[in-house]
């Protein structure tokens, strides 16, 4: 079990993501992270799963989370990825969303984006 549950869902369960959002794998976090996936999620404020994790923004602020990520060795796209999930209000809900990379898989829901790894 995770630390938050606030924050925490079963890895079955999809969370849903607004506005733009950085969504990076937990076992890339692992491997990288020199604190540890734990010390990730507190320092983002995310909400997360056992197989990812995702911080929405509501306007251009990834720039640190996005840098650090980098700097400790992740690969946009092979790690993670960083989407606009705003531009979906007018499209209907179980619209499937188009990543560019194929570890993530999205549909639209209620005006957000519901993400999940694929397996």
């Amino acid at each position: 079990m995770m630390d938050d549950p606030e924050n925490h869902y079963r890895a079955e369960e999809q969370i849903k993501c607004v506005f733009y959002s950085l969504v990076v794998r937990n076992e890339a976090v692992k491997k990288k992270w020199r604190a540890r996936l734990k010390d990730y999620w507190r320092r983002y404020g995310a909400v997360y799963n056992d197989d990812i994790t995702a911080t929405c923004f509501m306007g251009p602020y990834w720039d640190e989370q996005y840098g650090e990520l980098i700097e400790k060795g992740l690969e946009a796209g092979r790690d993670f990825v960083l989407f606009d999930a705003s531009n979906v209000i007018l499209e209907k809900d179980g619209t499937a969303f188009p990543f560019k990379t194929g570890w993530i898989g999205g549909y639209v829901y209620q005006a957000g984006v519901m993400i999940f790894l694929r397996h």
